[in-house]
């Protein structure tokens, strides 16, 4: 420390330090012993003073922390009022002596939402030591380079204003603490308020996106692409098909809306599913900024509003008269923006534009608008929200309260709380470390915020807010967050014990009694690790009347270790003998293991990626290939499954980004409604799967599955069951990474040969990879093997009969086909599919009499799948050396000696 610096310290802790003094003295010392933690002993002063310590932008008598954000170019206001709010806040504890004797200042860049600029900064503020953290930085954009680049380089990112995932990873990184909830939660909160809980709903085909799309150069949006996929799941989650989700988009920091508005309008024109009277509810969520998105209102409405009028047939967005007229029937149009919109300044820009004419009078602009907020009502007299206020008016009486000028005030206070927590003498580390330990901060918002070590989002709390037909801000109640049951409840009565809600306590279920699912029954919070253990010969019932469910959240774990003597049995609550498939939903793990379902036509997912499940199952996905979700062994599954709508959808078992640190060995998944077994993505291993009776696809994998797996046996009962294996990789975008390829050993697949409407052994499509070993595959009506797509093809070309994982290819080796159409063939294709599984010396087998292959595979009131003797299938296999597989000759699933299946498995009709 050089002499100048040395005496500025020592003059400050003279006049300005308060905390060492004792009874109106100053604190004076002979040695360190004297001084209490956080100050030093100055010998030559024989005083105790604030050291100045080596963190970077510390000093005697100041913090100074930094901001880079759009501040005199881009949507300027945003960065302007969170600057706005954190500056009212730390001008209060300034005036009042500031953390701990220093003031609080804010070096605010600006960056004018450009990434390249944010993360330049950045650099320059943290390389020349003038800042100690950052606060409120604004833009998902800029969240996404600067973020990786600041905990690399371990500087604390606090508060920055973006839902983004790159924000939020599992477990999170450690130096990034976010204030407000995610994209994710409130798209759900949102796209759930306006398809079930609004007065009114809107069928979830009638959501649509307005969003942020490239820049003038062509660079996509990375928050225009978090909102889309956002919605993309929530709208799955309430039933809907992604798939089917219409975004228009604008140029970046432009309001150039004509495309979007004239893609609308050809949507809201297009096949709207109507209202029992015929009238059209539509909505359209907002992902763009507060100027576009007032821009993209006014022109929408009003030329739906002439067209209505007559005044108007649409040739301006070159829509038809038949679609004019079509539009004619749209009398319910809501457009719903989320926070990082800016309501409270669309609302203004709404307000300019005035009022329109329609059919029934005039209208104003906002009077159509809703929004999420991640702050409370800025009209509250919450006691948080008046001391944000006065403080707001006190640093400036011009001044206009916003949301995003609260979000800025808030983060300010949760820093200055971890400041003041630590002590005098900071660090990085030393604030980080407090910032995990504030786990309830109670500022009188209307929700307790915190962090842990495991959790660095301060709140969860969505807020509503409508805007009047004089553009005033209102509250809304959104309804209670999506996957928020009540608490659990295990009420037991006649030996059967009932349970609901979430269970966050580690549990037993045992086998002296019967336990009843109602309802989705969650296991864990998702964010702290809850276990769920299931003895041996314990029956798990699942209730018709609410479709019970069990979910195993991210985190937690099922241990469900039966036995051969005592299996355990998940099946449906109604008596013996009126049990049918489809009675319940089902068992649905959530694990932390990677999937490729990861944003807008992203080709690689390269940041920390999640899905959310259908029927409403929960967040899964990550980047942990090893995650733990348990253990089934032994175990079966009856009567589960259910179809709430197409593409959405309760499987018997759904492992939805499940690692393979989760054990899977001896399972059957019976008389199933839907599928029996599906994958969505992850890195779990499976053996000794038994899927028998289910009314869809047997086998099914999807969003980049690269599990293990052997002795699997499928046998469907049905003509109407669909595949034995439906295998796709993505449909939305068939070469996403990571790609889906399973290494399978040891398949029996037996579809019902005399039906007509029996599909496919395998069908491969939607460019998975897989390799398929040693397997026997018969009886299917369609055909044994259909290989759909292109990018599906260019796996399976890519190699001459080896494949990895890494390669991503597909092979079919050492298997025996028998079906009356064995390969179905299209011309689309690049070779036949028989010649591709014929050739190049893969061992493949065609053979024509179907009762020579196994003893007795297609009695399904007996089935005996073991390779009959002097058969095609008693020897020949080749077994991958990995040490997850067992060394065996025979192809097929089940030993010519006997077979793994009996004693504990079941074939009952209901």
């Amino acid at each position: 420390m050089n002499a100048r610096r040395w005496m500025m310290v020592i003059a400050v802790a003279l006049t300005g330090c308060s905390k060492p003094s004792l009874e109106g003295t100053l604190w004076r010392c002979e040695s360190q012993a004297d001084c209490t933690e956080g100050y030093v002993c100055s010998t030559g002063l024989g005083a105790c003073v604030v050291p100045d310590n080596s963190a970077d932008g510390v000093y005697a008598d100041r913090i100074v922390v930094g901001m880079s954000a759009p501040l005199a170019n881009g949507d300027t206001t945003a960065g302007r009022a969170v600057r706005e709010g954190m500056e009212a806040y730390f001008g209060y504890v300034n005036a009042n002596g500031g953390l701990d004797g220093r003031q609080v200042e804010v070096r605010a860049l600006d960056d004018g939402g450009n990434p390249n600029m944010a993360l330049s900064n950045v650099q320059t503020m943290s390389g020349s030591g003038e800042v100690f953290a950052f606060l409120g930085n604004v833009g998902t954009d800029t969240a996404q380079v600067v973020a990786p680049y600041l905990v690399e380089n371990k500087r604390l990112l606090l508060g920055a204003v973006s839902g983004s995932s790159a924000l939020r990873k599992d477990p999170p990184d450690r130096y990034v603490f976010n204030f407000r909830p995610s994209f994710e939660q409130e798209a759900a909160q949102g796209v759930g308020y306006l398809v079930s809980v609004r007065d009114f709903p809107v069928p979830v085909d009638n959501v649509a996106v307005f969003a942020e799309g490239e820049d003038a150069s062509g660079v996509p949006d990375a928050y225009g692409q978090e909102g889309v996929t956002a919605v993309k799941d929530a709208l799955r989650a309430q039933g809907g098909n992604p798939a089917n989700l219409v975004v228009a988009t604008h140029t970046r920091n432009t309001s150039d809306v004509t495309p979007a508005v004239g893609a609308m309008l050809k949507w809201l024109s297009s096949g709207r599913s109507p209202n029992d009277n015929g009238s059209i509810s539509a909505s359209i969520v907002l992902v763009s900024t507060a100027r576009p998105a007032a821009a993209f209102v006014k022109a929408l409405l009003e030329e739906l509003a002439k067209i209505q009028a007559g005044d108007s047939g649409g040739q301006a967005f070159q829509l038809t008269t038949d679609e004019a007229t079509r539009l004619f029937s749209v009398t319910d149009l809501t457009f719903f923006a989320i926070s990082s919109v800016g309501v409270d300044q669309m609302s203004r820009e709404l307000a300019s534009f005035g009022n329109y004419q329609t059919v029934a009078g005039m209208k104003s602009f906002c009077e159509s608008v809703l929004a999420s907020q991640v702050v409370p009502s800025l009209d509250s007299n919450a006691s948080g929200l008046i001391t944000y206020r006065e403080h707001l008016h006190a640093m400036d009486p011009n001044l206009v309260p916003s949301a995003l000028s609260l979000e800025g005030y808030l983060v300010a206070r949760i820093f200055s709380a971890a400041v003041i927590k630590h002590g005098p003498a900071l660090s990085t580390e030393g604030v980080v470390d407090a910032l995990e330990q504030l786990s309830a901060l109670d500022f009188g918002v209307g929700t307790t915020l915190g962090f842990s070590p495991s959790a660095h989002q301060a709140s969860d709390k969505v807020f509503g807010t409508t805007v009047s037909p004089l553009c005033a801000l209102e509250p809304l109640d959104l309804g209670e967050p999506t996957g928020n049951p009540p608490p659990t409840g295990d009420g037991c009565e006649n030996g059967v014990c009932t349970l609901t809600g979430v269970i966050t306590q580690d549990k037993t279920l045992t086998a002296d009694k019967r336990w009843l699912l109602k309802g989705t029954v969650f296991v864990g919070d998702g964010a702290s690790r809850t276990v769920l253990t299931v003895e041996p010969g314990t029956t798990v019932l699942g209730d018709k009347a609410t479709t019970g469910v069990l979910v195993i959240r991210r985190g937690s774990q099922i241990q469900a270790v039966g036995s051969r003597e005592m299996p355990i049995v998940f099946t449906s609550a109604q008596p013996v003998g009126m049990r049918r498939s489809g009675d319940w939903g089902g068992l649905i793990i959530n694990g932390r293991a990677p999937i490729n379902q990861c944003g807008l036509e992203a080709s690689q997912c390269t940041q920390y990626n999640q899905a959310f499940g259908e029927g409403g199952t929960g967040f899964f996905g990550g980047n942990d290939p090893n995650d733990d979700s348990g253990e089934l062994r032994y175990v079966r599954i009856e009567f589960a499954g259910k179809l709430l709508s197409p593409e959405n959808e309760l499987n018997g078992l759904a492992l939805q980004g499940v690692g393979r640190g989760t054990t899977l060995d001896y399972i059957q998944v019976h008389r199933g409604r839907d599928d029996a077994v599906e994958f969505f993505g992850g890195t779990v291993d499976a053996k000794h799967l038994l899927l028998t009776g289910a009314e869809d696809d047997s086998l099914d994998w999807t969003w980049g599955w690269q599990g293990r797996g052997q002795f699997i046996i499928t046998q469907h009962w049905r003509g109407d069951a669909d595949n034995g294996i439906e295998a796709d990789n993505n449909a939305e975008d068939r070469n996403a990474q990571p790609r889906a390829h399973p290494v399978l050993s040891n398949l029996t697949l037996v579809g019902v040969p005399t039906s007509t409407t029996s599909d496919y052994g395998m069908l491969l499509r939607e460019g998975t990879g897989a390799d398929i070993l040693n397997s026997v595959v018969l009886g299917f009506e369609d055909a044994c093997i259909n290989i759909d797509h292109a990018e599906t093809w260019a796996n399976a070309m890519m190699n001459s009969g080896s494949s990895t994982v890494a390669s991503g290819g597909l092979v079919i080796r050492n298997t025996v086909i028998s079906c009356a159409t064995n390969f179905e063939e299209s011309a689309d294709d690049p070779v036949t599919v028989q010649a591709f599984v014929m050739s190049m010396n893969q061992g493949n087998q065609v053979v024509q009499d179907v009762n020579s292959i196994l003893e007795g595979a297609l009695d399904t009131v007996s089935p005996d799948m073991r390779p009959k003797a002097g058969g095609p299938a008693i020897s020949g296999a080749e077994v991958p050396t990995d040490p997850f597989f067992e060394q065996v000759t025979y192809k097929g699933a089940v030993d010519p000696a006997g077979s793994w299946t009996l004693g504990w498995t079941t074939n009952v009709v209901n």
